[in-house]
């Protein structure tokens, strides 16, 4: 089951990375919710842990499908912050693709067994 739900969202799955001064500062997961915008956790976008008042001088981003075949990255900018519930908005200018996930108004059961797709957050 869990393979079925991620080939279909695989797509519009997408690695993060912001970028400082020329260094890589953080990495994430972001979402496609409409084609070109995507969603994150804002504490990805923040220049520094705990800092939110100012983003990472370069935010980049790559679908997870593409980074097998070492497709180009992406710009992405932020659009909207939500720092209470840790969420930002991405705009991608030019995306290569239109795909978005599909919400549901589906409720998880008690006991449900559910998977994570995403790559985990370091600061370097």
């Amino acid at each position: 089951m869990f393979t079925d739900a991620y080939t279909k969202i695989r797509g519009c799955t997408y690695f993060l990375m912001g970028r400082s001064k020329g260094k890589d500062m953080s990495c994430g997961t972001a979402f496609a919710i409409a084609p070109g915008v995507l969603a994150t956790a804002a504490h990805v976008l923040h220049k520094d842990r705990g800092d939110s008042s100012s983003f990472q001088d370069s935010i980049q981003v790559i679908r997870d499908p593409e980074i097998i075949m070492r497709q180009e990255v992406e710009a992405a900018r932020v659009i909207a912050v939500d720092v209470e519930y840790d969420i930002g908005l991405l705009k991608i200018d030019s995306p290569r693709t239109k795909d978005s996930v599909v919400f549901t108004n589906h409720i998880v059961l008690p006991g449900t067994e559910i998977g994570a797709v995403g790559y985990s957050r370091r600061t370097f």
